[in-house]
């Protein structure tokens, strides 16, 4: 932990290079406000020019009545070992343009061209949750469990993870979204999370 305060914490971390051909420095800012969450991410590259990408895996509660909007362009279809496939439309239970609820049933998709913003509300709580990410997180991913991965699952959580690249990148032609840095080159940005 590199600061650390009542309202306030910064994580940092150094990588050299063993293991992995990846030397860089990242850092990761949480800072709780009076009506949410303000998370910073950033990566510095140290070593030779790679393809670097940023996110977060958030879990939220996930109640009977839970409805979730967001907007994105096309999914990522699942294939086999759980890798992101190629991008194709949205199936209709997918489609959260407006609120709707989860599917019960397994999601592991990523969404490409999403528009930073989500909102999730627990009507039962009357709480809601606004999301906005920097431009920077153009794609997210979108995870709910089911007994036959996770015995134990309860239908009581699901994550939505802004991402500034597409799932399994590194395997892509294009690099799915992931940025070349040079040495000395940073990629970084913010998520905040307002509860109204």
């Amino acid at each position: 932990m590199a600061e650390q305060a009542a309202d306030r914490v910064v994580l940092t971390h150094s990588h050299d290079g063993s293991a992995l051909p990846y030397v860089y420095d990242a850092r990761q800012e949480l800072t709780v406000t009076p009506d949410g969450l303000d998370m910073a991410m950033s990566v510095t590259n140290r070593g030779q020019a790679m393809p670097f990408g940023i996110g977060w895996h958030p879990f939220f509660p996930m109640t009977p009545a839970t409805t979730l909007q967001i907007e994105t362009g096309d999914m990522l279809a699942e294939e086999d070992g759980w890798l992101a496939g190629e991008p194709g439309p949205v199936p209709a239970d997918l489609d959260f343009s407006v609120p709707r609820g989860l599917p019960r049933r397994w999601v592991n998709n990523g969404f490409d061209h999403w528009s930073g913003r989500a909102v999730i509300t627990w009507p039962e709580r009357q709480t809601t949750l606004r999301i906005k990410a920097d431009p920077v997180f153009g794609s997210m991913f979108l995870f709910v469990s089911d007994q036959s991965f996770d015995p134990d699952y309860q239908r009581d959580y699901f994550a939505l993870e802004p991402m500034s690249h597409l799932a399994g990148g590194h395997g892509r032609s294009d690099l799915g979204g992931l940025r070349v840095l040079e040495a000395g080159q940073s990629l970084g940005g913010s998520v905040r999370l307002r509860v109204i």
